[in-house]
């Protein structure tokens, strides 16, 4: 899996590249999540939650992108591989 943007901003393409990778990241998340006794639905509501805190924290935050130590995303250690 990529983790760096393939396409410069302003790249229409950059938009469903970045979709592409939540997905997949998500994905992985909800089946690590499952597979730990959580069910489903209580998975996709606390990311929803989680997500919209994000959110909140961003606007509140709008220099969050200047700060990469702060937003840097680190796979699960068990996270099922792709492949």
């Amino acid at each position: 899996m990529q983790n760096e943007p393939q396409f410069a901003i302003g790249d229409f393409r950059r938009s469903k590249d970045c979709q592409d990778q939540m997905d997949a990241l998500l994905s992985n998340a909800v089946d690590i999540m499952v597979m730990r006794g959580w069910e489903t639905a209580e998975v996709l509501e606390a990311a929803e939650l989680a997500l919209k805190a994000t959110w909140k924290s961003a606007d509140a935050d709008p220099d969050l992108q200047d700060a990469p130590d702060e937003a840097e995303v680190k796979p699960y250690p068990d996270a099922p591989r792709a492949g």
